[in-house]
């Protein structure tokens, strides 16, 4: 059983025969935030992302763009981040130079706390 892992590859590459998990995935945040996103937002904007640079950045942004490209979206750039980052400030003038209207922060924790500051 996998406790707390959202990454999809945990029961999709990398599964076990006898594993299973008990919670949401990262194909899951993005099928169930596009519509709110397209509600909220309309379905012509141009997103940016900021990841964080491991598994589980992966498979979310991979999921979010997919969503969000898939209603409409287009991605400007999607840019990895340091999982030990702490200071963001330096990622927030190539978004702003981008032409994106839509930041979205595939982070985590005390990244996502970090980058939010710095947003």
């Amino acid at each position: 059983m996998a406790g707390l892992t959202h990454s999809n590859d945990t029961t999709g590459k990398d599964k076990k025969a006898n594993g299973f998990r008990h919670f949401f995935n990262s194909y899951m945040s993005g099928a169930a935030l596009a519509p709110v996103l397209k509600n909220a937002y309309g379905a012509d904007r141009k997103a940016y992302h900021l990841t964080a640079d491991y598994n589980w950045g992966y498979t979310t942004e991979e999921a979010v763009k997919s969503s969000t490209e898939a209603m409409g979206w287009e991605t400007v750039n999607a840019v990895k981040t340091p999982l030990t980052q702490t200071d963001f400030s330096s990622y927030i003038a190539p978004v702003l130079q981008s032409g994106a209207d839509v930041l979205v922060l595939n982070h985590y924790g005390g990244n996502m706390v970090n980058s939010l500051t710095n947003a």
